[in-house]
């Protein structure tokens, strides 16, 4: 609930568990980890003296996400020097949406994820986008594994003309609901960026762009999810469940369920990377980028 609603509490850290404790993964702009200078690539061994290991699931999580809370955390970088820092627990809200202008009038657009203001955030990247400065749009939706329909569905609207964008169909067979967008949307050139670890939400607009034919895809296959699902929560004992009630299909009619969407130019990433968000590749060695920054010239005629 907290990653696809973009606010919780925490320090700013998205991390696995390895051997040696909690490698970190990812450390977010603007939050109490980033203001003390976690890296991505630490471990993190102990938290206030305690070794990770001795500490169960419900002890780290208490420690993390209790609001005003200051946890001191050992860290080990690659070469194994190890240091302390002192971080407060806040509350946090996270930009789902990133940009930033490239070569020759292109913007670059990062979707990370679709929480509850993504679509809202897309929107307002879109109104600072002059059409005199800007050409051509990139949209990254690499490594984003989903998140609320119906922030998908504005970003779809925003980038598609009038249409289906997509339907559900309960088990049965019924339709039980239709995505549409209207005829106002922007008419710059687009090209998408995708890979393995783009799902779900990311697949509807990935599909609605494929089938209206808006622009090119560039990256590798999809995952491959395209189940609706609700979910309900219990306030008695915190319990919850989410219960998948549907399959969605593109406006062609294609159900991508456990096929993924192929794009129109496959570019696999450099072995380094294989894996790796792109906030994580150094601009210079994203090849997906290199190449989708090549076709959005085709469609600009740069």
């Amino acid at each position: 609930q907290a990653s696809i609603s973009g606010v919780y509490q925490g320090i700013g850290i998205e991390y696995k568990v390895i051997e040696d404790g909690y490698e970190i993964l990812k450390v977010y702009k603007d939050t109490p980890a980033a203001s003390v200078g976690l890296v991505v690539g630490e471990i993190i061994t102990h938290i206030d003296d305690i070794d990770v290991d001795a500490l169960s699931d419900e002890e780290v999580a208490a420690k993390l996400s209790t609001v005003d809370n200051e946890v001191t955390l050992s860290v080990q970088d690659a070469t194994g020097a190890t240091r302390k820092v002192m971080v407060t627990v806040q509350q946090i809200s996270q930009t789902s949406v990133y940009y930033q202008d490239l070569q020759s009038g292109i913007r670059y657009i990062r979707i990370e994820k679709f929480d509850d203001d993504t679509g809202t955030e897309f929107e307002y990247v879109l109104q600072q986008t002059n059409a005199d400065t800007v050409k051509g749009l990139i949209i990254d939706l690499r490594g984003n594994r989903g998140g609320y329909e119906r922030e998908a569905s504005k970003v779809a609207d925003l980038i598609l003309g009038e249409g289906l964008v997509a339907y559900a169909q309960d088990r049965n067979g019924n339709r039980i609901s239709e995505i549409n967008s209207d005829g106002e949307a922007v008419d710059f050139p687009i090209v998408m960026l995708a890979d393995g670890a783009s799902a779900s939400a990311s697949e509807l607009v990935l599909g609605a762009f494929r089938d209206f034919e808006r622009g090119t895809i560039v990256g590798t296959k999809t995952y491959g999810k395209a189940l609706g699902q609700l979910s309900r929560s219990y306030s008695e004992d915190g319990s919850g469940i989410v219960l998948t009630v549907s399959r969605y299909f593109t406006p062609s009619g294609e159900c991508i369920h456990g096929v993924g969407i192929t794009p129109d130019v496959v570019v696999e990433p450099s072995e380094a990377y294989v894996g790796k968000l792109p906030e994580e590749i150094p601009q210079g060695s994203d090849v997906q980028l290199k190449k989708a920054l090549e076709e959005i010239g085709k469609l600009i005629g740069a």
